[in-house]
């Protein structure tokens, strides 16, 4: 992976960020069953992650920005958009939440709780890209973010951009881990290993049999997320303690 950027200290601002974070995978998604299945191995196995595009989200709104304000030259508003187009093709993007025990999360990218959450240790993940990218939270506003043509750190503009949406995804929680310029979308982090899994509730019973034995001696502990009878809630439940302490 080659990278020009220099991480500045004033943009690694790692604002108050959850110990452990998580990282929710499907695993049976019409079309994709082997696609999803061997990203979930890849990622256990090797720490292989995909870094994704943000230009290829489900929210259409995700790092747009108002190009709109104080930029009248329409010339100028699309050298700008141009210039970023550019910066987010190179970009890749990690999405990890803060909740482990969230339906909405597991219901939109976790096949409808049939998949799983990957546990990653927040202090190993800053080990694990330092100098190579920004691990932030992601800030919801009701209004896009602003271009300003005349602001000299472009990158800290960009950062502006990708780490900010909209109220209505509030509930996700969400801390990306951006790499700003990549050549291969899946990355090997060695030291950003996968700390413990979850499997959700719904998952079918061959999948959860074969990743445990894909999990052995690869992660602390395997758990399984159980359902209240009395509440809107989820427990978990222990499975498999691998040989890794």
């Amino acid at each position: 992976m080659a990278n020009k950027y220099v991480i500045s200290d004033n943009l690694r601002k790692n604002k108050m960020i959850a110990d452990y974070i998580y990282h929710f995978m499907p695993l049976h998604r019409s079309g994709r069953e082997k696609e999803d299945l061997e990203h979930v191995k890849s990622a256990i196995l090797h720490a292989e992650y995909f870094f994704g595009s943000p230009l290829d989200f489900n929210d259409p709104f995700d790092c747009k920005p108002n190009f709109r304000t104080k930029i009248k030259d329409s010339v100028n508003r699309k050298t700008l958009q141009n210039q970023l187009q550019e910066n987010l093709e190179r970009a890749g993007i990690f999405c990890l939440a803060e909740e482990l025990y969230n339906t909405l999360m597991w219901s939109h990218y976790a096949n409808s709780h049939k998949g799983i959450a990957l546990q990653f240790s927040t202090e190993q993940i800053r080990m694990g890209i330092d100098g190579m990218g920004i691990m932030d939270k992601v800030t919801y506003h009701n209004e896009l973010p602003t271009i300003n043509p005349w602001e000299a750190d472009k990158l800290k503009q960009m950062m502006g951009i990708i780490f900010r949406k909209s109220k209505r995804w509030t509930f996700e929680n969400e801390v990306r881990i951006v790499l700003l310029e990549v050549i291969s979308r899946t990355l090997k982090l060695p030291k950003m290993p996968v700390r413990n899994i979850y499997f959700g509730c719904k998952i079918d019973a061959n999948d959860e049999s074969e990743l445990i034995q894909v999990c052995q001696g690869r992660t602390k502990s395997i758990y399984r997320l159980q359902m209240s009878s009395t509440q809107y809630a989820y427990k978990r439940k222990p499975v498999k303690v691998c040989g890794v302490a």
